[in-house]
């Protein structure tokens, strides 16, 4: 199943800026419920693949989920529970996520927090 194709402007930090964008935080949906997909980043790591930052409500709840773009390896869930944290934090997490994966050329729900400061020691 593929992702609806909405209109998108990519900014400087890969986050993308879209009117669908912000219905992932604002639009309730009732119990049971799943929202639909929304892109709300890209991001290429190592080696060339590119990934996607997705927003979607599922069950009420709001979930940041990292996927391969073309569909081929692992996907990892970022975050959930936003909702309670305002729209504002979920582009943050975004941007902050989008600008850690750039970084270390990794997707980073891969990277520990001890290989990460040891990556920064020697850009340093």
């Amino acid at each position: 199943m593929t992702p609806p194709v909405t209109e998108t402007t990519a900014t400087a930090n890969g986050v993308t800026s879209s009117p669908e964008a912000s219905q992932v935080f604002h639009v309730e949906h009732r119990c049971g419920r799943t929202g639909h997909r929304i892109e709300l980043a890209r991001y290429t790591v190592d080696g060339g693949e590119e990934r996607i930052v997705f927003g979607q409500r599922v069950d009420g709840v709001v979930r940041i989920t990292d996927v391969p773009a073309h569909g081929h390896g692992r996907a990892y869930l970022v975050e959930r529970g936003l909702e309670h944290d305002g729209y504002g934090a979920l582009k943050a997490l975004v941007a902050d996520y989008v600008a850690q994966g750039e970084l270390l050329a990794a997707v980073p729900m891969t990277v520990s927090p001890l290989e990460s400061e040891a990556s920064a020691e020697v850009a340093r």
